[in-house]
């Protein structure tokens, strides 16, 4: 579970306990794994959060927000079997990983 609760533009931390900042975004994941057979595993990440003002979030989601989440997930697709996956080689593994 990661919890984020962030002031903006600062993006310092605050206490979601207490009074919120007027400009804010507020974030909760949680990962799931899941065995599955032939030594694979599934993620599943759930995701809930709030933000405000909602005009001036709008812009910055889609601007900063969307595009770094797009990142986030494919490293998280890509990068755990990368770098769990048993090499067939030495060679063969310095090859996969300069491509």
């Amino acid at each position: 579970m990661l919890r984020s609760d962030l002031d903006i533009p600062g993006g310092r931390p605050f206490d979601p306990r207490g009074p919120l900042p007027r400009a804010f975004t507020e974030g909760v994941w949680g990962f799931h794994l899941t065995e599955l057979p032939g030594l694979r595993t599934r993620m599943v990440v759930r995701t809930v959060g709030r933000d405000a003002p909602r005009p001036l979030m709008a812009v910055i989601d889609t601007l900063f927000g969307e595009p770094a989440h797009l990142i986030m997930q494919l490293r998280q697709y890509f990068l755990p079997s990368r770098s769990t996956a048993k090499p067939k080689s030495v060679a063969t593994s310095v090859i996969e990983m300069a491509t």
